[in-house]
């Protein structure tokens, strides 16, 4: 049996303290030192290890890996990444995007969601569920953070410079950068900044985030909230935490998981969580955002309450600046006829009735 096996099983022994058995186990990283190799120092063999360990770790944990030749180039093409990702915004690879948001209705615009991007100079779009995660590892999430919170509030300003009829827009903020003592005040100053009304950016965290935070977090949520800022719930329903002690939050709104929606038809208790999560927050006077939506029957199921928005592919995927105002205003428009609609109809019914009136009064010698 080799040493690194001889190793992981001493782990695979659980602790025995007083009458606890304590579950214990580890990952580590390997570097071998070849003869030919010049650079012999304990320090470089000692990094290496490290990196080792640090893939490990990225792969699952309870494992093992060596330092060989191919993780050598992963680890260089991660920290060049990283580096990369850290000067994005200095270098005008971010973008936004902009996934409308519709009544249940169907007819207008409620808001939208900020959507980050990453366009790298070198590696072309990077996906969120890449860069992301690696932006909180490397904390270059505060930055980036701020970037988005400042970009938002600088599209609202310019909206509404332009005659533009803005909608609230949603941005996704990491519970590190809520856990900064400067986020409360950098967003206060943003929206001062640029004249942006507090009603018109909403925050949102996930369930899970902020339930692992949550001690940390409520005194900021309640001081932007009672600034005008609103709190919105990401992906409920994933989570642990029940909607009475999420209540005790300044949240106006929750967002129901695209999973749940995505099962709805197939899955009964999918179904089931949706319907008590709508209750739940009609009960608590919470609005409801059901995102994932790609076609209308994935509703027919559920009671949903006219304020409700929705969110997904069927409406709209997520589009640029300049989409998004052609999509917003065509909506506006087709609910300005709609409302004319409903006036021309209402006054040929009303002529319609005096009409009738008038016989009626005739006929009685009125």
């Amino acid at each position: 049996m080799v040493i690194k096996d001889k190793i992981k099983n001493i782990f695979d022994e659980p602790l025995h303290y007083e009458e606890s058995i304590i579950p214990c186990k580890c990952s580590f990283g390997i570097a071998l030192m070849a003869p030919h190799v010049r650079d012999r120092k304990a320090s470089t063999f000692l990094k290496a290890a490290d990196h080792a360990l640090y893939m490990a770790k990225k792969n699952g944990k309870n494992t093992c890996e060596f330092y060989d030749h191919e993780l050598r180039k992963t680890i260089t093409e991660t920290v060049k990444m990283e580096h990369d990702l850290s000067n994005a915004a200095i270098n005008g690879e971010l973008e936004l995007l902009f996934q409308p948001k519709m009544f249940k209705c169907g007819i207008h615009i409620s808001g939208a969601e900020a959507l980050l991007r990453w366009n790298s100079s070198t590696r072309g779009t990077i996906s969120p569920a890449i860069f992301i995660p690696m932006a909180e590892k490397t904390l270059s999430i505060l930055e980036i953070g701020k970037w988005v919170i400042e970009e938002t509030c600088a599209k609202i300003k310019k909206w509404t410079d332009q005659g533009i009829k803005v909608l609230p827009i949603a941005v996704n903020v990491s519970p590190l950068q809520m856990q900064k003592d400067d986020f409360v005040d950098h967003v206060k100053e943003t929206l001062e900044k640029y004249d942006v009304d507090p009603a018109l950016l909403e925050l949102e965290i996930t369930e899970t985030a902020l339930m692992e935070n949550l001690a940390l977090l409520k005194d900021k949520m309640e001081a932007l909230a009672k600034y005008g800022v609103k709190w919105v719930i990401d992906d409920f329903g994933v989570g642990y935490s029940s909607l009475t002690r999420l209540k005790e939050l300044p949240i106006s709104k929750i967002k129901i998981d695209r999973s749940f929606i995505a099962q709805i038809e197939v899955s009964p208790a999918s179904l089931k969580i949706c319907k008590i999560v709508i209750l739940l927050a009609n009960e608590f006077n919470l609005e409801i955002v059901v995102e994932g939506v790609e076609k209308p029957s994935q509703l027919n199921e559920l009671m949903l309450p006219d304020t409700a928005e929705l969110q997904g592919f069927y409406y709209s995927k997520p589009i640029n600046e300049n989409e998004f105002i052609q999509f917003s205003s065509l909506r506006q428009q087709n609910l300005t006829l709609v409302r004319e609609r409903k006036v021309i109809h209402s006054s040929v019914n009303q002529t319609k009735l005096n009409n009738i009136q008038n016989e009626v009064l005739s006929c009685c010698g009125g």
